[in-house]
């Protein structure tokens, strides 16, 4: 015996049709819900409100004596309130006008120069006090330092620390030789002009 209506295959397009009424039917649900709330004031109670908002202004508007309380007056409005305003600051004391530095500084020094000679009558101002004559000359120079030469005090000749058997002398050309005593000293710088001594 068959049944009636005839069973046929499920399809895609029922399965669509049964998520379509089921979303429809919560969607319906929850419009419900929300308008029953009782969360949602009535409008009865909005129109009330506005009535009596409406009523208060068309009574105040309609009363001088209401218009006249109200009206701030005009010293009122040109004062402004004190209540929130903080208080004045003390006047902070003026600064005077500032100094050009360079008018209370002193003049830059010169770059430093080599330290003066502890000698009065020392050649070129040298520390050795080297003199050529005077009360500090004592004995001829056999042993000069090793600085002697650097061109700060004195300049020498090329062979000065190789033909050192004498003692210092100043050629005439103004070099300084070391071969003091011994015969061609300064011979190629115009012989020699003065003997140095150390005190």
């Amino acid at each position: 015996m068959n049944p009636w209506p005839p069973k046929r295959p499920l399809f895609p397009e029922d399965i669509l049709l049964g998520a379509a009424c089921l979303i429809f039917l919560v969607v319906v649900a929850v419009d419900i819900a929300v308008l029953t709330s009782p969360r949602a004031p009535s409008n009865a109670a909005q129109v009330s409100t506005a009535t009596t908002t409406r009523g208060a202004m068309s009574d105040a508007a309609l009363s001088p004596a209401a218009t006249a309380i109200k009206a701030p007056s005009p010293q009122a409005t040109a004062q402004p309130s004190t209540s929130h305003t903080q208080p004045a600051s003390p006047p902070q004391p003026t600064q005077p006008p500032a100094t050009n530095p360079t008018q209370s500084t002193p003049p830059t020094q010169p770059p430093s120069q080599p330290s003066p000679s502890p000698c009065a009558n020392a050649v070129n101002g040298n520390p050795w006090c080297y003199t050529f004559s005077g009360p500090m000359a004592r004995q001829v120079i056999t042993n000069p330092p090793a600085q002697f030469c650097d061109g700060q005090y004195f300049s020498c000749v090329s062979d000065f620390w190789t033909a050192d058997r004498g003692y210092v002398v100043e050629c005439a050309n103004g070099l300084y030789s070391h071969s003091g005593g011994v015969s061609g000293a300064c011979s190629r710088d115009g012989s020699v002009a003065a003997t140095l001594y150390q005190p």
